[in-house]
């Protein structure tokens, strides 16, 4: 290629704002296709996906110690959305991944058997001078 299409700082930096969203996307032969408008070669576009694989890294290695933080907040906006648009299984499945990501074993808990098998139930009826015993 000519040394013309050669980019400054500041068409690579352009350069690398436009592909760093399509690398994780986009298959290598994609991603040539692709910037095959900048006119050079796929050697230099094997360079920019290799230093935008690289920014990719410094960025999660940046997020990495407050994943759980941020992850937790995500969901818990997601449940509130969903009580608000009264979308109960959502948010019911935002409640399991929140005991899951606390730690708090949600299949342990028994509120209604006092840990004896369930088999059926019974309806007592009880008349109104039996009631206050």
């Amino acid at each position: 290629m000519p040394r013309a299409n050669k980019a400054n700082k500041a068409n690579k930096s352009d350069r690398l704002k436009e592909m760093l969203p399509l690398v994780s996307k986009m298959s290598r032969q994609d991603l040539l296709r692709h910037f095959k408008k900048w006119e050079i070669t796929d050697r230099q576009i094997d360079n920019y996906i290799r230093e935008c694989n690289e920014i990719l890294k410094s960025e999660f290695e940046k997020f990495k110690p407050n994943a759980a933080a941020y992850i937790y907040n995500n969901r818990l906006e997601i449940y509130r959305q969903a009580l608000y648009e009264g979308d109960l299984l959502v948010a019911r499945g935002i409640q399991s991944d929140i005991a899951k990501m606390t730690g708090v074993d949600t299949a342990s808990i028994d509120i209604t058997s006092k840990g004896e098998a369930l088999t059926g139930f019974t309806i007592k009826l009880l008349d109104e001078d039996t009631a206050d015993d």
